[in-house]
């Protein structure tokens, strides 16, 4: 395990975070078709997209369900300005990993919501189900 002697400055924090989750959020809606490409001008197949995407959600779940020890801060700001007080201490293992857990659940609902679109649709439109016979809700 590496340990660090100083702190990650803050603007590497601010310019990296969103740049991340900007470019695995990007992966995945060309994955999805949420952002329409012209195949002939890409140089890979559109499914790269969608790995770059599920690369982005592995961080993650690797920090939420992963094995080893994890170390977390929490901030805490109450006010504004002169007024302002925000307080910094050692955030407890579980909390961080139940933060990273949920952000981890909802980007493998994301992956996941073409498949089970897929899934639903194929049930609904099988023989004897309430929808393909005209009987259901």
């Amino acid at each position: 395990m590496i340990k660090r002697e100083t702190p990650i400055p803050a603007v590497v924090k601010w310019l990296f975070g969103p740049l991340l989750l900007a470019a695995g959020g990007l992966g995945l809606a060309v994955a999805f078709g949420l952002i329409q490409l012209e195949p002939s001008r890409t140089h890979a197949p559109l499914w790269i997209g969608g790995a770059i995407g599920v690369s982005f959600a592995s961080v993650f779940n690797w920090v939420a369900f992963g094995p080893g020890e994890r170390h977390f801060t929490t901030r805490t700001s109450v006010g504004s300005g002169a007024i302002g007080v925000t307080t910094v201490a050692e955030g407890g293992e579980l909390g961080g990993r139940i933060a990273f857990g949920v952000f981890a659940l909802l980007l493998d609902l994301l992956i996941a919501s073409p498949l089970i679109v897929w899934l639903w649709r194929r049930v609904r439109s099988s023989p004897g189900s309430p929808s393909s016979s005209g009987k259901g809700a």
